[in-house]
């Protein structure tokens, strides 16, 4: 239902510059280099390989583009609570999994 949606999308936004765990020292953190290297000098190739491994290459052209538009918009911020700064490359990797990640594409077992 709506509520269950609202908070997988709310999760997924806290855990993703983070990882999982109350603590520094228990915390599973993901490791973006891999994917800031494709989002650098290319956000189509980052959205590209994201959409083929989250959603099998199932994401419709209007949403690659939406999300595309708001890959490229990225910019980079100071002094994120609980993360510190975060460079513009890691915001386009961030955004780009947040928003296949809450697509119907993504979300919806086929």
């Amino acid at each position: 239902d709506q509520s269950s949606v609202i908070g997988y999308v709310n999760y997924i936004l806290e855990i993703l510059p983070v990882g999982l765990g109350y603590s520094d020292a228990e915390r599973v953190a993901p490791d973006y280099r891999d994917w800031d290297v494709l989002a650098s000098p290319s956000p189509e190739l980052l959205v590209d390989r994201l959409n083929l491994l989250l959603t099998g290459g199932t994401l419709p052209q209007a949403t690659i583009n939406q999300v595309l538009t708001a890959v490229r918009s990225a910019q980079e911020t100071l002094g994120v609570i609980g993360v510190g700064d975060v460079t513009q490359t890691r915001n386009r990797v961030l955004v780009a999994f947040f928003l296949i990640m809450c697509s119907p594409d993504y979300l919806v077992q086929r």
